[in-house]
């Protein structure tokens, strides 16, 4: 692993610690973190993200009036928009631009945003940092912001209370008790 993956995940796992100290368990509550770390407003928009085979499932839009959208496919169900919530929450944590030119086409933006043209908001979207470390931190970031919210679920609750380590024999220990 490189060392901007390592520094990467260091800086996961100190946000990671921090929204646990302040209990963010669900998705208000990593939303409202986010506004504490970035004096940002997050503002959740469910769309149609995917409409187009190969598109994205969520996108971040920062915009200059310190608000930024996440844009999520709310159609793909409650577990994996919480996962794609949580990838944007971590691209915003990470203080990563946003950028999104290489995947989106004229016919996606005039069918989403038909009042706003193409150009300008292929300009608003435009990646200035993407490469794969930026997406494995956000992944990475990501998928520890989701076992926070598992933190709030009752089945891991209830894992939780009859288990002390949780290994695969131990989650069918506890599921099957149930």
């Amino acid at each position: 692993m490189g060392v901007s993956k390592q520094i990467t995940r260091l800086r996961a796992r100190r946000i990671v610690a921090q929204a646990l100290k302040r209990q963010a368990f669900t998705v208000d509550d990593l939303r409202q973190f986010c506004f504490e770390r970035t004096g940002r407003t997050v503002v959740l928009v469910p769309f149609p993200v995917a409409e187009v085979e190969d598109r994205p499932s969520g996108f971040l839009l920062r915009a200059r009036n310190n608000v930024d959208y996440v844009f999520y496919d709310h159609r793909t169900g409650s577990w994996r928009a919480t996962l794609i919530i949580c990838h944007e929450l971590a691209h915003i944590l990470l203080n990563h631009s946003c950028a999104m030119t290489e995947v989106l086409d004229d016919q996606m933006l005039a069918a989403w945003f038909p009042s706003l043209s193409p150009e300008l908001l292929k300009n608003a979207l435009k990646r200035t940092d993407y490469d794969t470390t930026t997406e494995h931190g956000a992944e990475y970031l990501a998928t520890k912001l989701l076992i926070l919210t598992l933190l709030d679920d009752l089945d891991y609750k209830a894992l939780r209370r009859s288990v002390k380590v949780i290994c695969a024999s131990n989650m069918i220990q506890a599921y099957g008790s149930r």
